[in-house]
């Protein structure tokens, strides 16, 4: 019986270490700029200096079935500066405000830049991109993180593993895709030095799969500090992969 590919069980880990780092690379951005923008919403809440500003332009528009209301409006800063801004704000606000009138705008003093129509806000909208983004991240981590176990068990178990026969007791098909190809899962049985029985899985690739029946023997590699711990090397010959 032919053994399953070691290129093939590296191969899946990088992608799976690769596929990770993509979740926890996206994910990480949204947390930062969301807690940058929410602290800024905070100051403007509890500190920011109101003052009447003059609308210039009220604006409308669409994205998808989500309609967005506008305002743009100039004021002038406590050192005399004048700032043009523009906000985001509910129906009730953009319904209640005429092009040429006043507004009321919070600012903060050491950076007028940062404003806001007063009674409007982002925050919610905040929240909902910084929790996206804290699930990626913890997604993405999570999946390198066991990504970078595995591998590292599997390269110790190579070179340290007690040599073991298994039996394969399950091949089942699996609604997932690796690298385009689709996985199997095999489950394997073995007996440790102590005669203790253990049942583990692994994922394979479609062609490797089909090698493999339930009933079928190979080889396994596990710790003799963990038994539980093994790595399946598919060979019976008594070579290495």
């Amino acid at each position: 019986m032919p053994d399953v590919s070691h290129d093939s069980r590296a191969a899946q880990g990088k992608f799976w270490i690769f596929f990770g780092s993509i979740w926890l690379l996206v994910g990480l951005p949204f947390v930062l700029l969301a807690g940058y923008f929410i602290i800024q919403e905070r100051r403007l809440a509890t500190t920011g200096r109101v003052v009447d500003a003059i609308v210039l332009t009220k604006d409308i528009s669409r994205s998808g079935d989500t309609v967005h209301r506008s305002v743009r409006y100039r004021f002038t800063a406590a050192e005399g500066e004048t700032i043009e801004g523009k906000s985001e704000v509910g129906e009730s606000i953009w319904s209640s405000l005429s092009e040429r009138g006043p507004v009321r705008v919070a600012y903060l003093p050491n950076r007028p830049s940062v404003n806001r129509v007063v009674g409007s806000s982002e925050l919610t909208m905040l929240l909902i991109f910084s929790f996206v983004g804290c699930l990626l991240s913890i997604a993405g981590g999570t999946i390198v993180t066991v990504a970078v176990r595995k591998a590292r068990l599997r390269t110790r178990l190579l070179t340290k593993g007690v040599r073991a026969p298994a039996t394969v007791a399950e091949v089942t098909a699996m609604n997932l895709r690796v690298n385009g190809r689709s996985q199997w899962k095999l489950k394997y049985e073995y007996r440790d030095h102590q005669s203790r029985s253990h049942l583990r899985s692994m994922y394979l690739d479609a062609d490797e799969a089909s090698r493999w029946n339930a009933g079928d023997t190979g080889d396994v590699l596990f710790d003799p500090n963990r038994p539980d711990q093994a790595v399946w090397i598919g060979r019976t010959d008594g070579t290495t992969p």
